[in-house]
């Protein structure tokens, strides 16, 4: 079993990791004709809102303890399979 910390620096390092993938879809979208580039910026938009909860997660996952971080913890796992999912598919699409 993972400890809180243990989990947190994983979540942080895949946040991160994500948030470079976030950066390639905008340098991406740059180059991209005007019909992609909308295409572009809607995905980009969706992810960015799903970062933006998952990052609230994060925030909740920090103050919480015994009952609150198990259920926090779910909340982020959620999330964060939300943004992965999002991200490839965007990635699929686009790259």
């Amino acid at each position: 079993m993972e400890t809180k910390a243990d989990y947190q620096k994983m979540l942080i390092s895949q946040l991160r990791e994500w948030n470079i993938l976030i950066i390639i879809l905008e340098e991406q979208a740059q180059y991209a004709g005007e019909d992609i580039k909308l295409m572009y910026v809607h995905e980009i938009d969706e992810i960015k809102g799903k970062q933006r909860y998952a990052l609230k997660k994060v925030e909740e996952l920090e103050g919480a303890s015994g009952y609150a971080w198990e259920s926090a913890k779910i909340s982020m796992d959620m999330a964060g399979y939300d943004l992965g999912t999002g991200l490839a598919r965007a990635i699929t699409k686009f790259i």
